[in-house]
Parts: structure tokens; C-alpha cells; sequence
């Protein structure tokens, strides 16, 4: 994931303001076995497959109170010290897991998270087939993304100064570019990097009629669509 890179490099993709404090476990999106459940994990049951994020609220404050624990502002998250995914064993709430196919590879489950912000975040943008889409960013995510687009019989273009990160997008019948340019051809942009200069920069290339969509790590749960 993204996010993990940016945390291995010493910085925290997912709390800007957070210092990295070693050692930590690291890691975010996970999938998994349930081993053990508490007396009220009434909907899990040892050997469960699930998919979730390894950050905790506190369990008290009101957005916890009222499911909304990305907002807690007193959540642990791996890069302040807290336990990453990276763990052998994840202790967490029953509202942060959720239930996978029993027939789903746990492999596959490690990309529930991922995609499912960028099926919420397309949800909002309201494609339409046949329009004209820009991806920025070439990790995970923005592949990810790029296909889902794509799939949705979208014309996509992907770019990212990264030209490595390229390739693994030329078999899904996606342009590729290493630079942001004409932006005002495109119906949508999606920025997935979390860049704030290359997000300025998306806004200021808009068309007039364009959609931006902002889906980079500096905020996971914060998607917004700019008209």
C-alpha cells in the first residue's frame, strides 16, 4: 500500500502531523484470520476471514460513539507508535473488521480497503462511459483506480513522475504520461499521490466543466469531489 511505502521512508502518508517514533509495527490495510473473539464479538467466529485497517479510536469520544472512528481525535495510528499490520496478531473493535467470502484469498482481501475508497469516491464523481478521465499517481491506488475507470468504459490516462510505476497499467488499455499537461481535456481528475503541489497544480489545469476527485493518502477518509 502507499501509505506503508511512505511509512518505510520515514514519513506518515496517513498523519501528516505525526512524527514516525521507532521502533512501531508498521502497516495499514490488512486481511486476516479471526483466532479469538470477546464475549460481545457476537457476528465473528474463530477462523473468519476479514479485511480492515490496523488504527484504533479511543472508543468514548462522540465520532466513536457514533462509528465514525477516523475522526477520533484520539486514535493511535501505526505511525505514532501504535500496532501495524505487519503484527503476527491484531487486537481491535468489531466495527473495524469486516467479513470476507469464505472462498476469497486472503490475498485478494488485502485490496478491499483500497478498493472500496475508490468505488466510494467514483460514486461520487458519477462517471459516465465514454468521457474522458485522468488518474495522478501510478502506486496502488491509482492502479487500482485506473482500472476500476476503465471498467467503467472510461477513456483513462494515468500519470506519474515515477515512469517505473508505468507498465503495470499497459495491459489494461490505459494511457500513460509522465507529466501533467491539457488537463482541461479531461472530464475527471482523480488525484491519488496526496501531493498538495500536485494538487494546486490539478485545480489550476481544471476544465471549467471538470470533476476533481481527491483520493491521495494525506486524508484517506476525507473524499471529497470538487466541482
Amino acid at each position: 500500500r502507499d501509505a506503508d511505502l511512505q511509512l518505510a521512508n520515514g514519513a506518515s502518508g496517513l498523519e501528516p502531523d505525526v512524527k514516525v517514533r521507532y521502533p512501531i509495527i508498521p502497516g495499514s490495510g490488512y486481511s486476516g484470520m479471526v483466532v479469538t473473539t470477546g464475549s460481545r464479538a457476537s457476528r465473528f467466529w474463530a477462523g473468519q476471514k476479514v479485511a480492515g485497517i490496523a488504527t484504533d479510536g479511543c472508543g468514548e469520544c462522540p465520532a466513536c460513539s457514533e462509528g465514525d472512528w477516523p475522526h477520533c481525535p484520539g486514535r493511535e495510528a501505526p505511525a505514532a507508535g501504535g500496532q501495524g499490520a505487519y503484527a503476527q496478531y491484531l487486537v481491535t473493535r468489531t466495527s473495524q473488521v469486516h467479513k470476507l467470502p469464505l472462498d476469497t484469498p486472503l490475498i485478494h482481501g488485502v485490496l478491499v480497503e483500497s478498493v472500496a475508497r475508490c468505488l466510494r469516491g467514483l460514486d461520487l464523481l458519477e462517471v459516465k462511459p465514454g468521457l474522458r478521465a485522468c488518474v495522478v499517481g501510478a502506486g496502488s491506488l491509482g492502479n487500482l483506480c485506473a482500472q476500476l475507470l476503465r471498467v467503467c468504459g472510461l477513456k483513462v490516462t494515468t500519470v506519474d513522475r515515477d515512469a517505473h510505476w508505468l507498465p503495470l497499467l499497459y495491459k489494461y488499455d490505459i494511457d500513460t504520461d509522465t507529466q501533467l499537461s491539457a488537463l482541461d481535456r479531461f472530464d475527471y481528475l482523480v488525484e491519488t499521490s496526496g501531493n498538495q503541489d500536485t494538487l494546486s497544480h490539478l485545480i489550476e489545469g481544471a476544465g471549467p466543466s471538470s470533476r476533481v476527485l481527491l483520493l491521495g493518502d494525506n486524508d484517506p477518509w476525507d473524499y471529497r469531489s470538487l466541482p
